[in-house]
């Protein structure tokens, strides 16, 4: 069974939107989180594009993102978040989260400002439930 967290509002129609999330350590055992704002930090991910797998989704997400090449992992867990978008709208996002070592860097400029945490420090600065969750999940396999 996939674990649910989130609010799931009643009369409210979520749009499905299924994505794929790293969890990248580097030596010193410190988690990568990207920053978008002050306030808001999240995994290195994203949502799927069409006709894309997890895997596939992750590798490009880590290109657009961070500017590196990405070595995948097996996916470790799976969890769906219910959030609203201050955009409007509402999402079932149904993630897939992996392990993954980052690759050689890309040409271009990455999207997002990378984060190099511990892992209570990452796991407060986490915007989601979910990706707390798993968070842990990924510690214990350590």
């Amino acid at each position: 069974m996939i674990p649910e967290f989130g609010e799931r509002l009643p009369g409210i129609e979520y749009v499905d939107r299924p994505g794929a999330y790293a969890f990248i350590r580097n030596a010193d055992g410190l988690i990568a989180v990207v920053r978008l704002t002050m306030e808001r930090h999240y995994l290195p991910g994203g949502g799927m594009e069409a006709g894309e797998t997890p895997v596939q989704s992750m590798i490009r997400e880590i290109a657009e993102e961070l500017a590196h090449g990405a070595h995948v992992g097996a996916l470790f867990a799976q969890a769906t978040q219910y959030v609203a978008s201050s955009r409007g709208g509402h999402f079932a996002v149904r993630a897939h989260y992996f392990e993954v070592t980052l690759g050689e860097p890309l040409d271009g400029p990455a999207e997002h400002e990378l984060l190099w945490l511990p892992a209570p420090t990452a796991a407060a600065a986490l915007v989601r439930e979910a990706d707390r969750w798993a968070l842990d999940r990924f510690l214990a396999r350590l």
